[in-house]
């Protein structure tokens, strides 16, 4: 009987004791509440700068509650926000322990990736005030920094992670855990100052293009500080694609800094010759967008080959030229710059053959001379004959080239009409029968000219 009585007796204590266990933790989970909270709720700030974000808490309770730990599951993009850490600096109370400790689910071993779990521990026996509100108390501060422009990012908390992790409050182990849903929000702007230079070009501080200035200066603000030098050109090569960059420059024309601004036929060019996007946008890069489609520059405007000599690539540097040319052979500005082109460009274009251009083998302000044969013969060596002008020096080398001089009907020969213009001219210093520039024409120039009679050679 005693067993027994002795037994209901350590069964009633046990049930007392859970009674007792059972209203303190109600009467702790439902008068006692620590609502958790960001601050600010909104602000704005530049890329590359450093965004603080405090963990405050306070209580709807009249006096207050006090608490004595914290675990608050942060939460954020990170592609806006790069977590730097957490700083006591400015904590309304000094703690035992805080900071992104080491947890059974492994969240805090990656700070990077847009989950963290922040704990706070009071001094030991000592219990933390959580002012009434209005008042706030400040726990910590989040620091994070600033990676792109954004209207809005937010920094919130989570309620539960992993198998462990839980945003809570807690006092004597108890929750005393309040509101955790207000999300602070972080506006970043681009910390660019308005600049009109190309971010590949050496200038002022900041660039035209706004998101590879942000970029840059992401990474070493004196960019956007102070002044856009050469180490912050070799930022943008690095960060930025600037194919398709308005400020780029044409593709279809050489220019001293890298990409363009076709980004289909900047890709296809950089691809194969990188150099293109690396260092400047050269002759070379603009002689490859001939004939792509991607790129639709026009041969006669890109091409800086000579319109009267033979090359492989389409249209020639004569833009007039070329485009009377092309008109009547396509081909020319579509596939290459053949001897076909190279002859209607001296016919259409340099005067070759045309009376009116003047002797070949006198100078003159024309371009081109009268003989088709000669004067494509004297441009193919030298196209400013064709180009700007027939002067000395063209006339010089269609006498070594061509050497016949006197035929002036251009049949072939010289013979009795070509005589007869000789003599026309006796007693002047025509070119080219004053042949030893005597300043008259005489019996010695006669006599050279008979010594070239017949067949021109």
């Amino acid at each position: 009987m005693n067993a027994l009585n002795a037994l209901n007796a350590r069964n009633a204590r046990l049930i007392v004791s859970a009674l007792v266990g059972s209203f303190l933790l109600t009467s702790h989970a439902t008068g006692g509440v620590v609502d958790m909270k960001q601050s600010p709720l909104a602000q704005t700030v530049s890329v590359g700068t450093v965004v603080n974000v405090k963990i405050v808490v306070n209580s709807p309770n009249i006096g207050g509650q006090p608490w004595d730990s914290m675990d608050a599951i942060v939460t954020w993009d990170p592609t806006r926000l790069t977590l730097i850490g957490s700083t006591q600096v400015g904590a309304g109370t000094p703690f035992f322990l805080t900071g992104f400790l080491p947890d059974p689910d492994g969240v805090n071993a990656n700070l990077t990736d847009g989950n963290a779990i922040f704990t706070a521990l009071g001094l030991p026996g000592a219990q933390i005030p959580a002012p009434q509100a209005p008042a706030e108390l400040v726990v910590t501060t989040l620091q994070f920094l600033a990676l792109a422009p954004t209207p809005a990012t937010p920094v919130d908390f989570l309620p539960t992670i992993g198998v462990f992790g839980k945003t809570r409050v807690l006092l004597g182990g108890f929750s005393v855990t309040g509101d955790t849903t207000s999300i602070a929000f972080v506006e970043i702007i681009g910390a660019c100052p308005p600049s009109g230079h190309n971010c590949f070009t050496i200038g002022a501080a900041g660039c035209s293009n706004t998101s590879c200035c942000d970029a840059v200066c992401a990474v070493d603000p004196y960019c956007c500080d102070t002044l856009w030098d050469g180490t912050c050109v070799d930022g943008a090569s690095t960060l930025c694609d600037g194919c398709g960059d308005p400020d780029a420059g044409s593709c279809c024309s050489e220019h001293g800094t890298p990409f363009c601004d076709n980004r289909a036929c900047c890709n296809v060019i950089c691809t194969g010759d990188p150099f293109c996007c690396t260092t400047s946008w050269d002759d070379l890069c603009v002689e490859q967008t001939l004939g792509l489609p991607e790129c639709g520059c026009d041969a006669c405007d890109v091409s800086n080959e000579s319109c009267f000599a033979v090359h492989a690539t389409p249209g020639c540097d004569d833009a007039d030229c070329c485009g009377l040319v092309c008109a009547s052979d396509p081909a020319c500005c579509d596939t290459a710059w053949d001897v076909d082109c190279k002859e209607s460009a001296n016919l259409l274009c340099g005067g070759c053959g045309v009376p009116s251009s003047g002797s070949c083998y006198c100078p003159h302000p024309n371009t081109g001379c009268d003989d088709a044969a000669c004067c494509r013969q004297v441009c193919e060596d030298d196209p400013y004959c064709c180009e700007s002008q027939w002067d000395g020096i063209c006339a010089g080398e269609a006498n070594t080239l061509c050497n016949c001089p006197f035929d002036a009907d251009l049949d072939g020969d010289i013979d009795g009409a070509d005589l007869a213009v000789f003599l026309g001219a006796w007693g002047t210093n025509q070119c080219p029968y004053d042949v030893d520039h005597s300043g008259n024409i005489n019996g010695a120039d006669l006599a050279v000219f008979l010594g070239a009679w017949g067949n021109c050679p």
